[in-house]
């Protein structure tokens, strides 16, 4: 598939997983909370990526693909849980160069 087809499904199933998740309230006792900075993951998985704003129940991340591209979307706090380091670790070193073997 390519690159374009893959970046272009990704963005479609974000924005169809949002909006149906408007439902949902923004706000609950058991929603997390982030600071500028936190390392935070969707609920159902996906990359790590970086708060950049949090506005009343919305959080906005940025994160890279593999291809060092940069891109930052909105979501609502109660579907983003706190990011594991050691996850983000374990990506990072997949992406480094490797030596002759």
């Amino acid at each position: 598939m390519p690159i374009l087809a893959k970046r272009s499904s990704l963005l479609a199933a974000l924005i169809l997983g949002i909006s149906a998740l408007s439902s949902v309230p923004a706000r609950s006792e058991t929603a997390p909370e982030f600071a500028r900075g936190d390392l935070v993951q969707l609920r159902s998985g996906g990359p790590l990526m970086t708060v950049l704003v949090m506005k009343g129940g919305l959080v906005n991340c940025l994160w890279t693909d593999y291809d060092g591209q940069p891109h930052d979307v909105t979501f609502p706090v109660g579907v983003l849980q706190k990011g594991d380091v050691a996850r983000r670790d374990v990506q990072t070193s997949n992406l480094a160069p490797h030596g002759p073997e």
